[in-house]
């Protein structure tokens, strides 16, 4: 977190693993967050993701990230390079 705080800039990879499958790619700035906010980030997060909720309830801390724009790398479609959309 550390590292994150004193570089917020960061990368993404959204993938299943396998090149032939689409997958995005970004740059975001990432921003630690804590108190009400960090709380309500993991409401959001246990909303959608119910299972992760016994490692939220850890004391992890909270980063948003703020994506502008992603690429989208889809092969089979011909999606190569990828094409940009906005965050």
């Amino acid at each position: 977190m550390k590292a994150v705080e004193e570089n917020p800039e960061v990368a993404v990879v959204v993938s299943a693993g396998s090149p032939m499958e689409p997958f995005l790619q970004a740059r975001a700035v990432a921003r630690v967050v804590g108190g009400a906010e960090g709380e309500a980030v993991r409401e959001r997060l246990v909303a959608k993701v119910p299972e992760a909720a016994p490692f939220l309830a850890a004391p992890v801390r909270p980063v948003v990230l703020t994506v502008p724009r992603w690429r989208v790398t889809d092969i089979p479609n011909g999606w190569l390079p990828g094409r940009e959309f906005p965050g």
